[in-house]
């Protein structure tokens, strides 16, 4: 059915903002022969453009509310604050499903969210997400020798913010990741293929405003892309580079409690009152000490390159952030619990509000004051557009939807912090980046239009893309659609009809996939094999 291999490689937050000029400047080859040759454009991610929901989005082709989670967290009634999400908790097939029920094979290297590893037709690295010392592979132990690192050590990060040293770690575990990308491309059959690099996010989120820093991980990727494209048939092999969101500046953060705090809706009380803090936090917080206390001396007295110098930011971040909390129980509405913070997403507390009435009269006063809510110094809006949760993912899953979505304007991040003053909005001194809704996509090999632009392109339309690729059938209830257009007319791809079926033709597929592994199995053991 098939005589074409697809190679998806994300890099995780990539932005067109810092590639082009990259590329402009000469210093992106691999880029700049891919761009010339391929299709590329504007990838939207999801709202919010975090990485989860959205690399789950471009697994299954459809919104959170038909595979059901929308952050890094999961409700759980043993756990007040959630719980990690792990693949099960997604409810929906995959695109190495679908691809399974053909025999088609995939290998899947650290895809966020991928974690306990899927018994799939391939082998699966887990990624973000993976808790240590687990079993991160499937199958078990296959790179039990191999020297490789998941993720880097977040504590890494903060002792090494802004040096040089970040960035050798950065570039060491590119170099272990794709190390085993070779490894895999060179000993192992495959159809569908794909890696993911995460410290294009890493590097943006501490260095975005510093551009040498940034680009040079770009640069190095682009060095080891032209390596791997060795590893690979380039006349029968479709490459794709994407990303699950962009990045832009973090120049303002919106603290989103603070603010619910001044309209009333929400309650807050100190830390030191509340059990469980240790006891060295405990004594800063009766000191009145705490980051935002530091930050304000710090601006005051312009001490910022000083005390950049003196005081590591892994000992700043053992500093209380704040002395308050938010009081749950007697918040009508809140930002975090059970969702994280870096989620734009307001929750109504539905044990306050005496009936659905009520409860859209709170929720669409909310959303009315965030249209209006602007920057002092500027004037401009804060928030781009706010959304119902469940008018903005739509599916079986829509009712745990959270209550309030918004997408913050492009240089503004969120903050679900309490800090006890009327601070609404924080200009940022660092050089920080914040998530973007606009991410990459690139399209190269052959049957590809040359030098085409994508437009409209969003993360749920890579699956069905790479499925009609293949020539399977798409299940009717993808949210994404086959991006047609980058296909050359007298193609392949272009030529055949897209199939559409009904979700239940999948499901017949697996039914009689798991009858024949149980058969499998039985014979075995009639012939004492197991």
């Amino acid at each position: 059915m098939h005589n074409i291999k697809v190679m998806v490689i994300g890099l995780d937050g990539a932005t067109w903002d810092v590639i082009m000029p990259l590329v402009d400047r000469g210093e992106l080859p691999t880029f700049k022969h891919f761009i010339e040759n391929g299709s590329w454009g504007v990838l939207k991610s999801t709202i919010p453009p975090i990485t989860i929901p959205a690399w789950p989005s471009f697994v299954t082709g459809k919104n959170p509310g038909k595979f059901g989670i929308f952050d890094f967290l999961m409700p759980d009634k043993n756990l007040p604050k959630g719980r990690i999400v792990m693949s099960r908790d997604i409810k929906s097939k995959k695109i190495w499903d679908y691809l399974g029920y053909f025999d088609i094979k995939s290998i899947i290297i650290n895809l966020p969210n991928s974690y306990p590893p899927e018994k799939i037709n391939g082998v699966m690295v887990s990624g973000m997400l993976t808790p240590p010392d687990s079993n991160f592979t499937y199958p078990e132990g296959i790179i039990k020798n191999f020297d490789y690192e998941i993720e880097i050590d977040p504590k890494l990060i903060l002792k090494y913010r802004g040096s040089r040293k970040l960035l050798d770690i950065l570039l060491r575990i590119i170099n272990k990741r794709l190390r085993l990308a070779e490894h895999f491309l060179d000993n192992f059959e495959w159809d569908l293929f794909f890696i993911l690099i995460r410290e294009t996010d890493i590097i943006q989120h501490v260095s975005f405003k510093e551009f040498e820093k940034v680009g040079e991980i770009y640069k190095y990727i682009d060095k080891k892309l032209f390596d791997m494209l060795s590893c690979i048939d380039i006349n029968k092999t479709i490459v794709v580079l994407m990303s699950d969101h962009g990045f832009s500046p973090l120049n303002k953060t919106f603290y989103v409690n603070n603010w619910l705090h001044k309209l009333g809706l929400l309650h807050m009380k100190k830390i030191e009152d509340v059990k469980n803090v240790n006891k060295i936090n405990k004594m800063l917080l009766k000191l009145g000490f705490t980051q935002d206390r530091l930050i304000k001396i710090i601006k005051k007295f312009r001490l910022l390159s000083l005390v950049a110098k003196i005081i590591p930011p892994s000992l700043i971040s053992k500093i209380p952030s704040t002395a308050y909390e938010i009081d749950f129980n007697n918040s009508i509405a809140y930002s975090g619990g059970h969702f994280g913070s870096e989620a734009t997403y307001i929750l109504l507390n539905k044990n306050k509000l005496k009936d659905k009435q009520e409860y859209e009269k709170v929720r669409n006063l909310i959303i009315k004051e965030l249209l209006k809510l602007t920057d002092p110094n500027t004037g401009e809006h804060i928030v781009e557009k706010v959304y119902k949760g469940e008018k903005l993912f739509t599916g079986e899953f829509s009712s745990i939807a959270p209550d309030i979505v918004m997408l913050l304007k492009r240089d503004c991040g969120m903050s679900a912090v309490v800090t006890g003053d009327q601070k609404i909005l924080q200009y940022i001194p660092t050089p920080s980046g914040t998530h973007d809704i606009n991410g990459i996509v690139l399209f190269y090999g052959p049957g590809i239009k040359k030098g085409y632009k994508i437009e409209g392109a969003k993360i749920y339309d890579i699956t069905p893309t790479i499925l009609h690729i293949f020539g399977l059938p798409i299940p009717n209830d993808m949210d994404g659609r086959i991006l047609m257009e980058i296909f050359e007319k007298d193609s392949e791809s272009a030529k055949r009809k897209p199939k559409y079926v009904n979700p239940s033709y999948y499901e017949k597929k697996e039914k009689r996939e798991k009858e024949r592994i149980k058969q499998a199995i039985k014979n075995l053991k009639l012939k004492d094999k197991i």
